[in-house]
């Protein structure tokens, strides 16, 4: 059966109830840039959330200014209350519409099924700022395999995260829930280019607090971007897919999707990498951790080292089997820490100094979230 977009609107509502319009000028944070920061503010923040629209500056909508955009932003603007300038200067804000196709596979057969189009509406004029050279990513990745260790390796066994999905095909990847019967993982993880075949999915696994209580999920289907499938670039910037499952996953759903900032890697912003490496380093010691058979989750932390448009670079350890895995940042709101998926990770630098996610943004929160297209 289907199940329509849920809203994520009316929690937000509720949130936001006692707001209190205030005008400010234009050298403040105002997310939608009518001038003043008032209920709209955080419906705006929340449709962005949702993927109808792709905003210019993504530092409009951090309004913690903590380099992560989430639905605590929609909170915070109920606490705003300063009396600033009366005279706003508007924002000039225009969108053009951007769709794009995805292709739909069974995922345990492979076998193409349909193809569909999502569309979102991305902002130009004023307020996008240019990234400067040491926020630009300069180096492109190499390839899926293998991710890199960068000095010692500081990854360790964890199954804090219940969002994590082992995802088992001829090799196997990571995943992360992000709906009740949706799962997020890199398009190379589904979907070979080598052949233009989707892969057919045997297993996929979550380990719900330990790795003895291993709940399994049933795929049902793959959705991949067409642009992925018909470059032939190994390092495509279209590296994101989802997995449709048959069960309820929803009691495994205690992170959420948000974006981080430009400035994120100036600020070197600290995230953490989640998934199944086939492996990793005890001293020069390569020690086998994951396989067909054997089952470890591990986490490690670094920093965002680098950004642009479509891809976020950081020295968090990595090795294969990494990929697909959610890359998160944790944000604190009243002594309550939220993890908010950031990105999505994918391969290393081409010099091995890091590694790199595709960065989640309109495109990515809108395919993820409109349900209207994915069956279980």
């Amino acid at each position: 059966m289907k199940k329509r977009m849920f809203s994520l609107l009316t929690a937000m509502v509720v949130a936001v109830m006692s707001l209190v319009s205030t005008v400010v000028s234009a050298a403040d944070k105002d997310p939608n840039g009518d001038g003043k920061i008032d209920l709209s503010d955080a419906v705006y923040i929340m449709q962005c959330l949702a993927g109808v629209y792709k905003p210019a500056d993504l530092e409009q909508l951090d309004f913690d200014s903590n380099n992560i955009v989430s639905s605590n932003d929609c909170t915070m603007i109920q606490r705003y209350n300063l009396g600033l300038d009366s005279n706003a200067s508007l924002q000039s804000i225009s969108t053009r519409t951007v769709t794009d196709t995805y292709n739909v596979y069974n995922a345990k057969t492979g076998t193409f099924l349909r193809s569909y189009g999502l569309s979102y509406e991305e902002e130009s004029g004023s307020g996008s700022q240019a990234l400067s050279q040491t926020e630009m990513l300069p180096t492109p990745g190499k390839g899926n395999s293998p991710n890199d260790v960068i000095g010692t390796d500081d990854r360790f066994e964890d199954y804090s995260n219940k969002f994590a999905v082992k995802i088992i095909t001829t090799t196997f990847g990571s995943g992360f829930v992000v709906g009740p019967h949706t799962v997020a993982t890199a398009a190379h993880c589904v979907f070979n280019k080598n052949n233009k075949q989707a892969y057919k999915i045997s297993q996929m696994l979550i380990f719900n607090g330990s790795k003895e209580n291993v709940i399994e999920c049933t795929p049902v289907e793959a959705h991949v971007p067409l642009v992925y499938i018909t470059s032939s670039d190994i390092n495509d910037r279209n590296d994101y897919a989802l997995i449709t499952v048959k069960e309820d996953l929803s009691p495994y759903i205690d992170a959420e999707l948000g974006m981080v900032t430009d400035s994120s890697a100036k600020d070197t912003l600290t995230v953490g990498v989640v998934g199944f490496p086939a492996t990793v380093k005890e001293g020069t010691v390569e020690k086998t951790v994951n396989s067909f058979t054997k089952h470890n989750e591990y986490l490690g932390y670094g920093s965002i080292i680098g950004i642009d448009n479509e891809v976020i670079t950081y020295n968090v350890d990595t090795k294969g089997g990494n990929s697909g895995g959610a890359v998160y940042a944790t944000e604190y709101y009243n002594g309550v820490a939220t993890k908010v998926i950031v990105g999505i990770h994918v391969r290393r630098r081409l010099d091995g100094s890091a590694n790199e996610a595709t960065r989640i943004t309109a495109r990515e929160l809108k395919f993820f979230k409109n349900t209207s297209n994915q069956n279980w």
